[in-house]
């Protein structure tokens, strides 16, 4: 039989901790993520929302970027997806106004 002592709970705890928490904590090796990240910034400009937090949820970064810097943010409103962009913004997604006026209409200005 063992004996539970309070040292054994606490190491216990610490090795299932990683275990507890949210999908965030997913392992991917840094190829996959971009691979991941490139589809969801693709998917962003015809997906519904429901499809990106399903892509989120596999590991999917809300600010990764693609080889053009392009985040799927800015991939939603320069496509006109509405809903995509209420979505991403509700999940955390950072607002570049620079980033999506230049993305979405084609032109840069300074702030």
């Amino acid at each position: 039989m063992c004996k539970v002592t309070p040292i054994s709970v606490l190491v216990l705890s610490l090795a299932l901790l990683p275990l507890r928490g949210s999908a965030q904590q997913i392992l991917l090796t840094p190829h996959q993520r971009n691979v991941l990240n490139s589809k969801f910034i693709n998917e962003a400009s015809s997906a519904s929302p429901e499809r990106l937090k399903a892509i989120l949820a596999q590991g999917a970064q809300i600010e990764g970027k693609g080889p053009d810097g392009e985040t799927a943010l800015m991939q939603a409103a320069r496509n006109g997806k509405i809903e995509n962009v209420k979505t991403l913004i509700s999940l955390g997604a950072k607002i570049e106004f620079a980033g999506l006026v230049e993305h979405a209409f084609g032109y840069t200005f300074d702030l």
